[in-house]
C-alpha cells in the first residue's frame, strides 16, 4: 500500500522518504540526489539510500546520467500530456464501475475526504487539501471492483500529484477550484447520475490540462 507523503524517514525507510519528497514538491524537478548527503541526512548508510535511488529510477521518478548520479525526472510537455490522456481514460471508467457499486454509506466516505480537503484549504495549507483530493480519486479508483484499472490509476497517481503541486506554484487558487470540481463528482454520485459523473470528470481533468497547456 502507497505510504502517505508526509511519511517519517525512520518509519517508511529510504525509499518512501524519497518518494514522497519527489511526489510533494520538497525534492524539485531536475534536482541532484546526492547518496552521500541524503544518507547523512537521514543517519543510515548509503547503501539502502542508492537501493532507494535505483528504484525510483526504475519507477521513473529519478533519471541517472552516465556517470550513475541521480536526478529528479523532468516531465516533459509529452510526459504531462501522456499522463492526462490516460488518467481521463483510466477515470472516466472507474467512475462509471463505481456508480453502479456505490451506496450512501461509501458515498458519505468521499464527503468525509472533500471535508478534509475543504479543512486544509481553510487553514491555508493548499498541498494538503490536494492530498485530500488525491485520496478522493483513488477512493472510487478501488470502488470500481476493478482491481486491475483501480493499480493502473495507483500507478501514476504519483505523476498526477506532482502535475497538481507544480500547478499550485503557477496557481495558487487551483486548490480552492479542485475542491468545487471534486464536489460536482460528489454531487453527481449522489443523484446517481451517470451522466452528470461523466461530465464532472471531465471537466476536473480537462482544467487542470487547460491550465498547463
Amino acid at each position: 500500500m502507497t505510504q502517505p507523503l508526509d511519511a517519517d524517514p525512520e518509519l517508511s525507510g529510504p525509499y518512501e522518504y524519497l518518494r514522497n519528497g519527489i511526489v510533494n514538491g520538497r525534492f524539485r524537478a531536475g534536482q541532484r540526489l546526492r547518496a552521500q548527503e541524503l544518507a547523512a541526512a537521514l543517519g543510515v548508510s548509503r547503501t539502502p539510500v542508492r537501493e532507494a535511488l535505483g528504484r525510483l529510477h526504475q519507477d521513473g521518478l529519478v533519471d541517472q546520467d552516465a556517470a550513475g548520479g541521480f536526478s529528479v525526472h523532468v516531465m516533459s510537455a509529452s510526459d504531462i500530456s501522456d499522463v492526462f490522456g490516460v488518467r481521463e481514460v483510466l477515470e472516466l471508467e472507474a467512475a462509471r464501475l463505481a456508480l453502479g457499486r456505490s451506496d450512501p454509506a461509501w458515498v458519505e466516505s468521499l464527503a468525509q475526504m472533500l471535508a478534509e480537503s475543504e479543512q486544509h484549504l481553510l487553514a491555508g495549507d493548499a498541498p494538503g487539501a490536494i492530498l485530500a483530493a488525491r485520496k478522493f480519486h483513488l477512493a472510487i479508483a478501488r470502488r470500481s471492483g476493478n482491481a486491475l484499472l483501480s493499480k493502473l490509476i495507483e500507478g501514476i497517481s504519483d505523476r498526477i500529484h506532482m502535475v497538481g503541486v507544480a500547478l499550485l506554484d503557477r496557481v495558487p487558487a487551483r486548490g480552492e477550484a479542485v475542491l468545487a470540481e471534486n464536489q460536482a463528482i460528489l454531487d453527481a454520485f449522489r443523484r446517481q447520475d451517470a451522466a452528470a459523473l461523466q461530465a464532472a470528470v471531465r471537466e476536473h481533468i480537462g482544467t487542470s490540462r487547460n491550465l498547463i497547456f
